[in-house]
């Protein structure tokens, strides 16, 4: 008989040990090599828990619990600790919202490996993404096993119940990141995903503009949608599919999608993927989210391009040195703006090479060439192309945002400027002086950019 969810005050701690795994692979599983299309995977399996006949009741007057949820025992943590300090909302109320919404929630993540985006401090604090389900662990907890190309083989958790749903919003997951595809085949997703992001200077209005015509587009290839808030300025579009395509497949279905629909509302869209490039007013169709394991973030991308350059000198200059690392201004400011512009750089070489047709290293395959020799003499000589301007556009504002490390004292020309008029108090003529030296080094360098956009076009229509 199925036993009632009721709380108790939690044991004493224990010795914790690592849940202990579920023995060796299988052969199978043991001797799959993962590649760029094929990740084996495995799912571990749980007994089934003992169905919930009553409403789980989360305590409000303690901190800490366990309370049964069928048949398992669940632990909670810091039940009162606030997360959303303008509305009062905790810990405690989020589990409860989740319990709650549980029934119609779970059958849309279970069997697929779930990325934890935990908020250790709440939704205003920092975040981070883990991958591998922690130890120790309840026994209980499945796992996605997928093998990477690096030989690495992860462990994800899955949620399947109640009981797992609660333990992952534990650790702190406000919002949840399944991946696309289930674990008995993680390169075969069963939806297509449009990520509908604003540019700053466009409004929701044209975002909702765009949301219709992707529903309009993909009702008249007989393919329902569903949109959904993203709880910044945007808007998710989600295509249920039958399972059957391959990653790939629907990611280049995706972007024929994207670009089509751009090139016929240039005004409202735009599916240029590199930041540097794509106009601010215009609502960038992201087709890119429909790549395989695109649910794992980037960590360092995400990170380095979400925080302010300067907030970044602060902590490497002054956050460093209160931890015994002290750095000169200079070196400082120069790992600073290498940092934040390799976030950027990254996404841009990374855009250059999917913007190659996949076709083209599909074909080089088939006359024999190994991978490295593909992307040297085919993929990356075409790639050049394409991130040559962005990348020229990008030196041109890094050189002007280095007037940002006079902010840590770095010995760089806003420096100079402010030391000068601290002594003479010649401000407009010494800042006049400064804006007229920074226009006669970034206008040779945009007649540079112009020239390699001009010459990159004119190899491509040739």
């Amino acid at each position: 008989m199925a036993r009632r969810a009721t709380a108790r005050r939690p044991a004493p701690a224990r010795d914790a040990t690592p849940a202990p795994e579920r023995g060796p692979a299988p052969p199978r599983e043991r001797d799959s090599v993962a590649t760029r299309d094929h990740h084996p995977a495995r799912r571990t399996r749980a007994d089934a828990p003992a169905p919930v006949t009553s409403r789980v009741e989360i305590p409000r007057d303690v901190n800490d619990a366990e309370i049964d949820v069928g048949s398992r025992a669940v632990k909670l943590t810091n039940l009162q600790k606030v997360f959303w300090p303008q509305d009062g909302i905790t810990k405690g109320d989020l589990l409860r919202y989740y319990a709650t919404m549980a029934p119609v929630l779970l059958p849309h993540i279970r069997d697929r490996a779930m990325v934890m985006k935990r908020y250790p401090n709440g939704a205003d604090g920092a975040f981070f993404f883990m991958k591998r389900a922690p130890s120790p662990r309840p026994d209980w907890i499945e796992l996605c096993r997928i093998h990477h190309p690096s030989e690495k083989v992860i462990d994800f958790p899955v949620i399947q119940d109640l009981a797992s749903l609660l333990w992952v919003v534990n650790l702190g997951c406000i919002d949840l990141n399944q991946w696309y595809a289930r674990c008995d085949d993680v390169d075969r997703p069963d939806y297509v995903h449009f990520d509908l992001d604003p540019g700053e200077k466009a409004s929701f209005d044209q975002v909702r503009e765009t949301a219709l015509v992707v529903r309009d587009t993909l009702e008249g290839l007989d393919m329902p949608s569903h949109a959904k808030t993203t709880g910044s300025r945007g808007i998710h579009v989600y295509v249920p599919i039958v399972r059957g395509p391959t990653q790939q497949q629907v990611w280049s279905f995706a972007k024929t999608v994207a670009v089509e629909l751009a090139a016929h509302h240039p005004k409202l869209m735009t599916s240029v993927y590199a930041k540097a490039r794509r106009p601010t007013d215009r609502v960038h169709v992201d087709y890119n989210q429909n790549a395989w394991g695109r649910t794992l973030a980037s960590v360092y991308v995400e990170v380095f391009r979400a925080v302010p350059v300067l907030t970044q000198l602060f902590v490497i200059y002054f956050g460093l040195a209160g931890m015994g690392i002290r750095l000169n201004p200079l070196p400082a400011a120069i790992i600073g703006f290498g940092i934040n512009g390799g976030a950027y750089l990254t996404e841009v070489f990374r855009a250059g090479i999917e913007a190659i047709h996949q076709g083209q290293l599909e074909g080089a395959f088939s006359i024999g060439m190994t991978r490295p020799m593909a992307m040297w003499y085919i993929i990356l000589p075409q790639a050049v192309r394409v991130v040559l301007p962005p990348i020229g556009n990008f030196g041109i504002g890094l050189l002007k945002d280095t007037s940002i490390a006079s902010a840590v004292a770095a010995p760089e020309l806003m420096f100079r400027a402010r030391s000068l008029v601290e002594a003479t108090f010649l401000s407009t003529q010494i800042y006049l002086m400064v804006a007229l030296l920074y226009l006669a080094m970034s206008l040779p360098l945009s007649r540079v950019v112009r020239h390699l956009e001009a010459a990159m076009g004119r190899g491509h229509q040739a």
